[in-house]
Order: structure tokens, then C-alpha cells, then sequence
């Protein structure tokens, strides 16, 4: 398993970086995905089974944090209506109606959800509308949404982004249980958020590139020489960094308005391991990658002398005769030649400039022009002032373009860039933790421990601390833990333990694998009996009973 699961994309939205004045630019856009959905089949499967549609609202980043504000971005979304005409955003974000919704049919600390969770929803979808919801609820609520920074390592210029901004937010309604009316409904939602900067330019000077990186790359080969430009991109929410990470708490996915965790979540160790990873290397929230320029790094990185002269890389300094046809008169100019196609050897564009003959009126000139090689042929508009007033004449000029003239017209070099996502094919966290997960309520007035031995499919897990544990008190506890085979420990000596349900009351075998292997919602209730004839088989003999998957 990766262990990196990237949050953070980086777009270059150019394949061709021109080196002009010694500058290279490109435009780049940031993504940070904050609640990912995955894009496997089973997501895409429940989907299909029951009909969910999809809605898209877009709220720009300064509007987190105050209701009022996001709520006009809500009610000027795109209405879009599921297969009966309901609206999907009616019930889809936190709004003070919709949080009651919620606390009456899907909070844990309530009783509404379990008409539902187990006869009509499995564990797993419970655990992700449960952690949707607080996810996207501390977003528009408790944040000031996200402020990203964008360092490219060898220029050591950190760029603050949190203006242009916006939040785009997938909405998934999932109709469990269909009304008489559209208010009457029982759904639950599931978000694909991301944050998404407008495309910003990006300038690098050509003497910042390190030479140790041109050194190397020209030993590639002289047409595809690379330089890789290190870039760090780190996103956090405003509020508070703790916020921030997908999964750097993952108790914190399930916790309740009072900060507390009315359900426990147990993740194998596997998949905890994971977790840990992530939360030591912060790689919820920073990106570190390379985007790679690609081209004759010789041409590019030939010392140009540079002064004023040099223009820029589609305008010239030009001077030369100014030819007034009015007044049968040749003059002076200096000005400025403004270059349509400047890279071809004849290019058109518009020429504008001033008369510096001494004993001439002061004169404007502008027209359009023809540059070949280093002269500039305009004819145009030489307009006078004289006597109080203006005159327009019709004028011709002839020039020479100092700024080529000289050498230091700096044409574009043009060059190709690696234009492909930067991020990844990272996991989407959110959904590894999803998996696999069962919901199981216990209470024994006898205390004792379940060990998982087994995983779903049987397979025994012979490393005893890879087998996850979790304790059953007189306590009714309500946890997600991961489906497999379990066996009892710790049970009191001389107590025989048994398991009460609805319909029937059954005695333990001790150390004979239980199985808890379907994705679904588990109410378990223990007592203990004194007997002196509790036995057990030996450990050696544990074997568990595989289930015939579909």
C-alpha cells in the first residue's frame, strides 16, 4: 500500500513555457481534495442501485465560516432534481433546518437511525454519511476555508493564495426511504469536495534555475535536456490546522457537536498503520513534487546583456525619418514598434512615437507597421499641435529597430513542460478507512475482550499484533470495528458466557471464532452464568468456518 495519500493536485495549464527575457512563465492551478469520493466500482455500484444524482454548488473561499453568506451561493446553485423532481440541495448542507434533519434521523446519539441502518443501509454507508456530514459541516461552519502556499524550492518565493479561491462541492442524495412528499423523504448525502484556485502565473528567472540542475541535465542530450524545479504546496484550513487533514484523527470523523465520540472506530491494523503514516508525514494537506522543463537548455541559458534597448519580448525601441506629406517635411522619431507575430522574420503590428526635430512643432505619430529584418516601414497619422490647435496629417515612416540592431532583442524560446497532474494517483483515504467495517453495539454484565484472528474471507492472521481487539463492558457501547472472526478472552473463570438475542439465547464455546463478516449493524448482549463446567478447545485447534462469498 501506498503510504503518501496526496491531497493535493498541481495542474501546469501550458505544455509550451517561453523563456523571454530571460523569464520563463507558466500558469498553474492548485486542487486541494478535501473529502474525496473514491472512484472505485463499489462506490459507483451504490450509486447506480439507487438511482443517486448529483448536484454541484460552488462557494467561493471567503464565504466559509458564515452561514448567511454561503447560503446566497445555495440559493443561487443550479436547481437539480432527482428521479421523483425532488431538489437535492433541499436537505444536502448543514443549514440550521437540516441539522435538525440530521440530528433526528442520523445522529448516534438519537434512536432514528436504527429503523435504517441494518434493514435498509449497510455499516459502511452509516460510517461515511456519518463522517461526510461532520466533515462538510466544520467546513462551511467552523473554517474560513483554505488558504494555500506555493513555494518553488530553488526560488525560496512563497505565494499566499486565498482570494481566488473556490469550493466546488459534488452532492450525492441517496433516497433510503421514499415519502409522501418530497419534505417526508429519508436520504442521505455523500460530497466530492475540492478547492480550486483560479490559474495563476508562475515566473522563474532564468539565473534562478540551480547549475547543478542545467550541469546534469545537459548530459541528457542536447534536444531533451530536463530541469526539474522542485515545488512545495502546503493547504490548511484558517481557522485551525488541526481541522485540516483528511485523516490526521480519524476519531475525529464520528464525533458529535459536543466533541465527544459517541461511536468508537477500530480499524485493523493494517489500515491504522496506515493512519499513522499519514499523520507523521502531514501528507493530507503538503504536496512535494517536481514539474520538469524540457528543451535546449543551451539556447536558453546563453548570457543576454540586457538594458533598456531590449524591449520586450513583442515591442522595440525604433527611431528613424518621419516623412509628413502635409507639410512636405522630414523629421526625427523616436518611439516604440508594437510586434503582432515578433518571433517571424516580417511581422506587422502598430508603430507610435514622438517628432524630435528642434525646429518642429511637437508631433504624435501612429500607424500601422511592417518590420523587416531590422527596419520598420509605417505609413499613418502624424498629428501637430499648432497655432492653438490640432492638426492630422498623413505621414510615412522609415526606422530602424534598435533593440535587434543592437543584439539584445530577446525572442522566446519555446519549450515543452510535463503539463500532467502533479498529486497523482493518490489514495483516497477517506474510502480505505470505510472499508471493511462493521457496526456492532455490545453490553454483558459480565466484562471479557473479542481478539480478531481471522479476516472476512477466513484467512487467519497469524501475527498477534496485527489482530485487532476491543473490549465489551456492562457499558452499551456502539463501535465500528473490522469485519472477521473473533474469539472470546478474559472471561471470568467458572463463567459460562451467553449470548441473548431477541429470539433465542445461545452458550459460548470459548475460543470456537465468532463471526462477525457482514456489513452491517450487530446488537449484541452478553450475561454470565456460574458453572463449573466451563471448558474450551485448545488454541491450536482454532479454525475458522469460511462463509461462502456471493
Amino acid at each position: 500500500m501506498n503510504k503518501t495519500a496526496r491531497a493535493i493536485r498541481l495542474s501546469l495549464m501550458e505544455d509550451i513555457l517561453k523563456f523571454v527575457n530571460n523569464v520563463a512563465k507558466t500558469k498553474v492551478q492548485l486542487e486541494w481534495q478535501f473529502l474525496p469520493i473514491s472512484d472505485e466500482p463499489s462506490f459507483r455500484r451504490l450509486q447506480a442501485s439507487y438511482d443517486a444524482r448529483k448536484a454541484i454548488i460552488v462557494i467561493p473561499n471567503n464565504q466559509l465560516g458564515d452561514p448567511e453568506k454561503w447560503l446566497q451561493s445555495l440559493k443561487s446553485a443550479k436547481s437539480s432534481k432527482n428521479s421523483n423532481g425532488c431538489s437535492i440541495l433541499e436537505k444536502a448542507l448543514p443549514t440550521p433546518a437540516n441539522q435538525e434533519y440530521y440530528e433526528r434521523i442520523w445522529n448516534s446519539k438519537g434512536d432514528g437511525w436504527r429503523q435504517f441502518v441494518g434493514p435498509s443501509i449497510r455499516a459502511t454507508e452509516y460510517f461515511s454519511l456519518l463522517r461526510d456530514y461532520n466533515l462538510i459541516k466544520t467546513l462551511l461552519n467552523d473554517s474560513r476555508g483554505v488558504k494555500f502556499y506555493f513555494t518553488i524550492d530553488q526560488v525560496s518565493d512563497t505565494r499566499e493564495i486565498d482570494e481566488k479561491v473556490n469550493w466546488k462541492i459534488d452532492v450525492y442524495e441517496f433516497e433510503v426511504k421514499p415519502g409522501n412528499n418530497c419534505q417526508d423523504r429519508v436520504v442521505y448525502y455523500r460530497y466530492n469536495i475540492k478547492a480550486i484556485t483560479e490559474p495563476f502565473e508562475v515566473a522563474i528567472a532564468r539565473n534562478k534555475i540551480p547549475k547543478e540542475n542545467i550541469d546534469k541535465a545537459e548530459t541528457i542530450s542536447e534536444t531533451q535536456q530536463k530541469v526539474n524545479l522542485k515545488v512545495t504546496v502546503e493547504a490548511f484550513l484558517k481557522k485551525s490546522p488541526q481541522l485540516a487533514g483528511l485523516v490526521d484523527e480519524v476519531m475525529y470523523l464520528v464525533k458529535n457537536d459536543d466533541g465527544q465520540n459517541n461511536i468508537a472506530v477500530i480499524l485493523d491494523n493494517q489500515n491504522q498503520k496506515f493512519v499513522n503514516e499519514l499523520a507523521k508525514q502531514n501528507a493530507a494537506n503538503i504536496l512535494n513534487t517536481v514539474f520538469p522543463i524540457i528543451g535546449n537548455l543551451g539556447d536558453i541559458t546563453k548570457e543576454v546583456t540586457s538594458s533598456f534597448l531590449g524591449g520586450t519580448e513583442d515591442s522595440s525601441i525604433i527611431t528613424g525619418a518621419l516623412i509628413d506629406f502635409g507639410k512636405d517635411r522630414i523629421g526625427g522619431l523616436v518611439g516604440i514598434n508594437k510586434e503582432f507575430n515578433p518571433q517571424n522574420n516580417i511581422s506587422s503590428g502598430v508603430a507610435f512615437g514622438v517628432g524630435i526635430a528642434g525646429d518642429a512643432p511637437v508631433s504624435l505619430y501612429v500607424g500601422p507597421s511592417v518590420r523587416a529584418s531590422a527596419f520598420t516601414l509605417s505609413a499613418g497619422a502624424n498629428i501637430l499641435e499648432e497655432n492653438n490647435g490640432l492638426n492630422v496629417n498623413v505621414a510615412g515612416l522609415i526606422s530602424v529597430d534598435l533593440s535587434r540592431l543592437l543584439g539584445n532583442k530577446k525572442v522566446g524560446n519555446s519549450i515543452s513542460i510535463d503539463s500532467s497532474d502533479k498529486g497523482g494517483q493518490w489514495y483516497k483515504a477517506t474510502e480505505i478507512l470505510a472499508k471493511n467495517l462493521a457496526l456492532l453495539e455490545t453490553t454483558s454484565d459480565t466484562e471479557f475482550q473479542l481478539r480478531r484472528i481471522c479476516d472476512s474471507n477466513g484467512t487467519l492472521i497469524t501475527d498477534e499484533s496485527q489482530q485487532a481487539v476491543f473490549q465489551v463492558t456492562s457499558d452499551k457501547r456502539l463501535q465500528f470495528i473490522p469485519r472477521g472472526y473473533y474469539i472470546y478472552e478474559k472471561v471470568p473463570t467458572n463463567v459460562e458466557l451467553i449470548l441473548v438475542n431477541d429470539d433465542f439465547e445461545a452458550p459460548v464455546v470459548l475460543n470456537e471464532p465468532f463471526p462477525l463478516i457482514e456489513d452491517k449493524f450487530y446488537p449484541l448482549t452478553w450475561r454470565g452464568k456460574q458453572s463449573n463446567n466451563v471448558t474450551a478447545p485448545p488454541p491450536q485447534s482454532l479454525e475458522c468456518v469460511v462463509k461462502v462469498q456471493p
